[in-house]
């Protein structure tokens, strides 16, 4: 699993970049995303939300089937 951390600060109001943030996923223009997970949640001085998505991988069948793999990745 990998851990992202990034702080970025936005030039529009908050209601608009927490809207954007819930409506990107699950979206119809990305079918690679299966599922959206929140693992997570909380608020406290700051709203902090774990989420996993999985996600169907775009490798060749041969290098799933070679390293006994899936299609599926978290």
């Amino acid at each position: 699993m990998h851990f992202v951390n990034q702080v970025y600060n936005y030039d529009h109001p908050w209601s608009h970049v927490v809207i954007g943030m819930w409506h990107k996923y699950p979206n119809p223009k990305c079918s690679h995303v299966i599922s959206v997970d929140v693992l997570d949640r909380s608020v406290d001085p700051k709203t902090i939300q774990t989420r996993v998505l999985g996600c169907k991988q775009k490798a060749p069948t041969w290098i799933v089937k070679l390293f006994g793999g899936s299609e599926d990745a978290y």
